[in-house]
C-alpha cells in the first residue's frame, strides 16, 4: 500500500534539472499560504556544448537565489532526482549520455543549495508523478492551478503540487 504524500506547510522551492538548448530547469516557488506558485522561472542552457549550457543554467540558478532568498522565506528546496529507468527510452538515454549529463547537472544545483541557508531535499520522480507522462502531468496541473506551464517549469510546478498533497 502506498502512502499518501504528507503535505509541506512551510514556504519550498521545488526544481527540475535540465540543460537542453531548447528547454532547461525549471523553478516554482510555493508560499505556505497559496495553492498555485507564487514565482515559476525557466532557466535556459544557452551554450555550445552541454557542459557550458549546464555552466550557464547554475549561474542563473545561483543568481536567482541570491536575488529571490532576501525577498522569499525559503525552508526547504525540493530538487527533482535523476532515475534510470529500465525501458526502450531510459536505455537509449543511459547510452547518449543523457542521464549522465543530467546527473553533473543535479549534483551542481545540490552543491549551490547547500552553500544557501537552504535545505536541499531529492524528490524521485517515481514518488511525485508515477507512470504520469509529461501531457498527463501538464494537464492536471493546468487543471489545478488554472495555468499552463511549459515542460520542465510544469514538472517543477507538478512537485510543489505533490508536495502540498495535491497532486
Amino acid at each position: 500500500m502506498k502512502l499518501k504524500q504528507r503535505a509541506v506547510t512551510n514556504n519550498f522551492l521545488t526544481v527540475d534539472p535540465g540543460s537542453r538548448e531548447n528547454g532547461g530547469t525549471g523553478i516554482a516557488y510555493f508560499s505556505k499560504t497559496q495553492v498555485k506558485p507564487v514565482l515559476t522561472k525557466q532557466l535556459t542552457g544557452k551554450g555550445k556544448d552541454w557542459s557550458s549550457r549546464a555552466d550557464n543554467v547554475l549561474f542563473q540558478y545561483r543568481t536567482f537565489l541570491e536575488h529571490n532568498t532576501s525577498l522569499y522565506v525559503l525552508y526547504d528546496i525540493y530538487i527533482e532526482r535523476p532515475q534510470y529507468f529500465n525501458t526502450f527510452k531510459g536505455q537509449v538515454t543511459a547510452e547518449s549520455d543523457s542521464l549522465f549529463k543530467l546527473i553533473y547537472l543535479y549534483g551542481r544545483i545540490w552543491e549551490a543549495t547547500l552553500h544557501t541557508k537552504n535545505n536541499p531535499i531529492f524528490v524521485k520522480i517515481a514518488h511525485w508523478k508515477g507512470q504520469l507522462n509529461k501531457s498527463q502531468v501538464s494537464n492536471r496541473v493546468e487543471k489545478i492551478c488554472g495555468k499552463k506551464y511549459s515542460g520542465d517549469v510544469c514538472d517543477a510546478v507538478g512537485i510543489g503540487l505533490y508536495l502540498k498533497g495535491l497532486f
